[in-house]
């Protein structure tokens, strides 16, 4: 799958120990009692050794909190095509029989599956019968890495269209990651042999030479698995961090890696979905540092504009913003969060954020502003509109022609988001997928880079599998590269 990767692999985690990689068996089970949202709890502790033998005003004084944190994924069904999907066990050999997608443990999960399986099942039965194939991937055989993405997305569609709904997520995973040859994409299963360690790469016998460029990317396709099936299973994690407020300067840690130590988290899966709810405003902070620091440091407000945003990801738990950007920047003292994109709901804005003691008593304020059913170039243009201190785009794909409704919506959002001459921070999945968007962006506005594309020390760890470009990086992760760029007018 990659060049040069005859031994190396990829390391996901230096000072924690990989999962255990027996699937499903080796999660563990045990049952998280959902709450109706999640929790996050401040209990201030006073530093004894900083405060001894000074008064209450000592500006030296250090404050810590203990933020015990509860943090309830959505979880959602994963698709595997070599793992029972009912409960995930690895002993699965029991396929559909009529679609041959999809596996089981026993006939009785099979059974007990054919309800939610069954109309798509019919929907790809009837394809094959129309193209004469006992397999709907036959013809994928020798495809290219380009063309069989197509096959797979065409058969995505057609198959929807045939359902008439939208496809559930694992429903579309189903196309989309089949049980076919790694290298070559031949789907039969009588000849196809799986890696043991993840089950998620098989090679047919005419590649089965070729495996050993499977290692390169094993350990983390193994944590991937591990990682959903847990989340899937206990569906919240437990955190307690310890947070040190800083007084007077500026405090960005060097890596995620510090901040995990720190906080004394062992747990692996722990420590992935830490570092997916804080990559938001660390990035974001990483990024702007320098409108932090002398001579144009000091600022006392502080607005950010997500362009495209999420509110599982960029915002939840709004928390996040006030631990790990207020708390690291002691001058601050309002900041402003502006969510603009065509995809908000009205139902996602809470109720206003209530700061932490510390912050209440440093008069910080966290404001959450939501601009729904709005793309930025039309935002702008409203009444409403803010001005920023910073624009931040996570992960748009914007060398991508076709972006919200199929359509491009970005070549007029990136002409008007350089207009304020302010710092404009984009992340990227692939270093491939940073230059082309890069490049797109060259060639619609003039720009002075502040960062060049590089990796972003604050990414997600968590793994998601990826289609765009799965021949050479089956695996990504959320803002794994960065790159901040400045309107050209405005260094002049």
């Amino acid at each position: 799958m990659g060049k040069n990767n005859k031994t190396k692999k990829r390391q996901v985690f230096s000072k924690t120990e990989r999962p255990d990689s027996n699937c499903a068996q080796n999660i563990n089970t045990n049952p998280v009692k959902l709450a109706p949202e999640n929790q996050l709890e401040t209990r201030e502790v006073v530093n004894e050794d900083a405060t001894a033998g000074h008064d209450s005003g000592n500006n030296d004084e250090k404050r810590i909190q203990q933020i015990n944190l509860t943090w309830f994924s959505k979880p959602r069904t994963t698709f595997f095509s070599t793992l029972c999907h009912v409960c995930k066990d690895s002993r699965a050999d029991v396929v559909c029989p009529k679609c041959h997608l999809i596996r089981y443990c026993s006939i009785e999960h099979r059974k007990a599956h054919w309800y939610s399986h069954a109309d798509i099942c019919r929907a790809v039965q009837h394809l094959m019968a129309r193209e004469q194939e006992d397999h709907i991937f036959n013809q994928a055989s020798g495809l290219s890495a380009q063309e069989f993405r197509l096959f797979r997305y065409n058969l995505l569609v057609e198959c929807q269209n045939s359902v008439e709904r939208q496809l559930q997520l694992w429903e579309r995973e189903m196309f989309l990651y089949p049980a076919v040859c790694t290298f070559c994409h031949n789907p039969s299963t009588k000849i196809l042999e799986t890696c043991n360690r993840c089950r998620m790469a098989a090679f047919c016998p005419a590649h089965k030479d070729k495996s050993a460029e499977h290692e390169e990317w094993c350990d983390v396709l193994t944590l991937l698995r591990d990682f959903a099936i847990s989340e899937w299973k206990n569906g919240a994690i437990q955190i307690k961090l310890p947070m040190e407020m800083s007084e007077k300067n500026l405090r960005i840690p060097e890596t995620f890696e510090n901040i995990l130590d720190s906080c004394n988290i062992t747990d692996v899966f722990e420590r992935i979905q830490l570092t997916q709810l804080i990559t938001a405003p660390l990035t974001v902070l990483f990024g702007a540092d320098d409108l932090f620091r002398p001579p144009t440091g000091s600022r006392k407000q502080f607005v950010v504009h997500l362009i495209g945003a999420e509110v599982e990801f960029e915002l939840e738990p709004v928390q996040k913003w006030e631990l790990f950007f207020q708390h690291l920047v002691p001058e601050l003292e309002s900041l402003k969060l502006v969510l603009i994109g065509p995809e908000l709901l009205e139902s996602q804005v809470g109720e206003k954020f209530v700061g932490c003691a510390e912050c209440k008593r440093r008069n910080k304020s966290l404001d959450v502003i939501f601009e729904s059913g709005l793309l930025y170039h039309e935002y702008i243009t409203t009444e409403k509109y803010i001005k920023p201190d910073l624009v931040c785009i996570f992960n748009p794909g914007l060398s991508r022609l076709t972006g919200y409704n199929e359509e491009d919506s970005w070549s007029d959002t990136i002409s008007v988001m350089f207009q304020e001459n302010v710092p404009v921070v984009m992340t990227e999945y692939t270093e491939f997928e940073i230059t082309s968007d890069l490049k797109r962006i060259q060639d619609i506005a003039s720009v002075n880079i502040l960062k060049a594309p590089q990796k972003n020390p604050f990414s997600s760890h968590r793994p998601y599998r990826n289609f765009i470009s799965d021949d050479c990086i089956p695996v990504i992760f959320k803002n794994y590269y960065i790159c901040v760029m400045i309107a050209t007018r405005a260094v002049n």
